[in-house]
């Protein structure tokens, strides 16, 4: 007899992380560290990240003009869907791909390594990557605002 496994899982339309958060917190980490044009910067990529400096929406556009709602919004989409993992938020690609494999990161797949081989962010205590995950877990109406 045949068993299965089953999780249950929020749809990727279930996710909605906070927007705001996502603008303020999270795309200046993405475009600074990811939207490199040899990475998630290409057109070619799924994972695109638009932005000031790097990959523009529309060619209209300079080099660094500010990020337009446009480039945001496409930026947050694509990172939304990058949510889904297979046991949660803390499983998917967004979480995982970047982080180092010593400390639970995907490892090989995500070719976003440095000279020595060291993935994006090597420890998960990087200000950088737990703004990510921050995000990640942050559904709207849940972020506190700070004076």
């Amino acid at each position: 007899m045949l068993h299965s496994c089953s999780y249950e899982s929020a749809s990727v339309q279930d996710l909605s992380p906070d927007v705001d958060l996502f603008e303020s917190s999270v795309y200046p980490v993405l475009i600074r560290d990811c939207a490199f044009y040899a990475c998630h910067g290409n057109a070619e990529r799924f994972f695109r990240i638009y932005g000031p400096g790097r990959l523009r929406i529309s060619d209209t556009l300079e080099a660094y003009d500010p990020a337009t709602p446009a480039e945001i919004h496409h930026t947050y989409e694509r990172a939304r869907s990058m949510l889904q993992g297979v046991h949660g938020i803390d499983d998917s690609l967004l979480v995982r791909k970047p982080l180092d494999s010593s400390e639970g990161g995907a490892g090989k797949g995500h070719r976003g390594t440095d000279l020595w081989g060291h993935n994006v962010y090597r420890v998960k205590s990087d200000v950088a990557y737990q703004k990510i995950v921050e995000w990640a877990h942050a559904q709207p109406g849940q972020v506190e605002d700070t004076p």
